[in-house]
């Protein structure tokens, strides 16, 4: 079982990409190429990290960069990570008038070993795992990420490509106001980018394994897990999640004026949206957050026809958070 540690360091490397900004609708706004080098240092008990960002020269065809540094040597206090890689960073606490947001980050690439078993990493006495009820489906600092338990799916891997999802909300009102796509390749390496997400993606049904890890001192939980999701008419979708035991169910209508890519749905009082996005990606929040409401934030990624891993950050009414879970699904039919 590796520790927090060890699966920060699958991400060390150097990382070729760009961030788009996103609106809450899914257009696309702005794009700014970048590379990432994480480093190890000190035998790797330490990580250098220079996030340098081509940004646009008014009135020339030039690009400027600018360096973001870091250096770290522990993930941090809002943050887990898995195995391969895959993290999640965020606050602890939802208040209204604050900024919030979180960054959701998943490592791929086209061959992955099946394996019988692949393990969580261990969490240290003051962190948290996540419990959700999930649905379907930057800030970027790599101080994050957590494990997940899975038979006969994925196992572990050094991937060539990265997505992250930076999902951000207004502090004047709570709404959300922008995402940040960011797609990354393995410098040396030719792994391609995925399609933009379409809903024909989703359809039919899945099954998975879910690892659930809690801020509080209850063990990581593992859970099977079965979605189905069926187009029921040009403008409305119905999901089925199964959830161990439990069972829940969504209709969502598909937004008039986003061609397929946006669905809206209600959950726990709140409107919720699904954004599905380029390079297999998809992200599932509400809308606008209000105090007293117990919320979560979804991001999913298909990273092979088939073959889609998901995160679900979960916060209670009290604002707080209580959860992350990490779920690794194939379609079946």
């Amino acid at each position: 079982m590796k520790s927090q540690w060890d699966c920060v360091l699958q991400n060390l490397g150097e990382w070729h990409g760009s961030f788009t900004r996103v609106s809450p609708q899914g257009e696309l706004m702005e794009d700014i190429k970048s590379v990432i080098y994480l480093e190890g240092v000190n035998d790797n008990q330490a990580i250098h990290l220079v996030l340098r960002r081509y940004y646009p020269t008014p009135g020339s065809d030039e690009l400027k960069p600018q360096d973001l540094v870091l250096d770290f040597s522990s993930p941090g206090v809002g943050s887990r990570y898995f195995e391969t890689g895959a993290f999640c960073e965020g606050p602890v606490y939802f208040g209204s008038r604050t900024p919030f947001g979180a960054e959701f980050s998943f490592i791929g690439g086209d061959s992955l070993p099946v394996v019988e078993e692949q393990q969580h990493c261990r969490t240290g006495d003051a962190s948290a795992r996540p419990t959700a009820n999930p649905v379907l489906p930057e800030q970027g600092s790599p101080n994050r990420r957590f494990g997940a338990t899975r038979r006969s799916l994925v196992g572990q891997y050094t991937g060539d490509r990265r997505m992250r999802l930076i999902q951000q909300f207004d502090s004047s009102n709570s709404q959300l106001y922008r995402l940040t796509l960011v797609r990354e390749q393995r410098a040396g390496t030719n792994a391609p980018e995925r399609p933009t997400l379409v809903l024909e993606d989703l359809l039919g049904e899945w099954e998975g394994i879910a690892v659930t890890l809690y801020l509080d001192s209850r063990p990581p939980v593992t859970t099977s897990t079965t979605l189905k999701l069926a187009r029921t008419s040009q403008n409305e979708c119905v999901q089925h999640l199964f959830w161990g035991e439990e069972e829940t169910q969504h209709t969502m209508t598909i937004a008039a004026d986003s061609k397929g890519s946006r669905l809206d749905f209600d959950h726990e009082s709140l409107a919720y949206q699904v954004l599905l996005l380029p390079d297999g990606a998809s992200s599932t929040c509400p809308t606008q957050i209000k105090p007293g409401h117990p919320f979560f934030l979804e991001v999913g990624w298909l990273f092979q026809p088939g073959l889609r891993q998901r995160m679900i950050r979960a916060y209670n009414d009290q604002g707080k958070w209580s959860s992350l879970t990490f779920v690794n699904e194939h379609r079946i039919s």
